[in-house]
């Protein structure tokens, strides 16, 4: 596959990607301040548990299922590490991590995938125009232990293929992972660690 030459007009346009693995970090900043804030998506089946876990946690930021914490102001910058929500078919609903580029002055913003290649020969990371508002900055780690608070049916996010996918949540085995849902994306019922999971975020930017 050629490397793809992507103006803004193109921007959210359907394409196949080169999938290659990748070692380290991009040049550049990934976005971590304070003044937007983040919150974990809680059913309301599972409220009252997630309430209940909060009080009895530290107060820090993190230490809660639902608890705050905060990304920056004036986040969406060149060169900052953000996340972007998929929209076209194969990836729709997906969340992967990428550099910012360029910011246009139509609404549109130029990002580099940390996960996507040009091509299946090349190491040089694919680009891409999309509409500033499938971009956030990274969210905080998860609560210390957040999977414990998690009721069957809980939607939650599992690391698949470099990217973030919403899953459900099923049960805690015997063996200490976590069951969770992933027919959606044709991978059946899938066990995994706690570190392989993480809360289904909101930005509130």
């Amino acid at each position: 596959m050629s490397k793809r030459r992507e103006t803004e007009s193109k921007a959210g346009r359907n394409s196949k990607r080169a999938r290659a693995s990748y070692a380290g970090s991009s040049p550049g900043s990934s976005a971590t301040a304070s003044h937007t804030s983040f919150k974990i998506l809680v059913p309301t089946a599972s409220k009252a548990a997630a309430e209940t876990s909060s009080s009895a946690a530290d107060s820090s930021p993190s230490a809660a299922p639902n608890s705050m914490a905060t990304a920056p102001h004036g986040w969406m910058r060149p060169g900052a590490l953000v996340e972007v929500t998929m929209e076209e078919d194969g990836l729709y609903g997906s969340i992967y991590s990428a550099y910012v580029r360029t910011c246009g002055q139509n609404g549109n913003v130029e990002v580099e995938f940390q996960a996507f290649a040009v091509s299946t020969e090349s190491d040089d990371r694919q680009r891409e125009w999309v509409r500033a508002s499938q971009l956030r900055p990274l969210p905080p780690p998860p609560p210390p232990r957040f999977s414990a608070a998690l009721r069957p049916g809980e939607l939650v996010e599992l690391f698949h293929e470099d990217g973030w996918w919403e899953v459900a949540f099923l049960r805690h085995t015997a063996a200490g992972e976590l069951e969770v849902d992933a027919k959606r994306y044709g991978n059946g019922t899938v066990q995994v660690e706690e570190s392989g999971l993480r809360p289904r975020w909101r930005f509130n930017g």
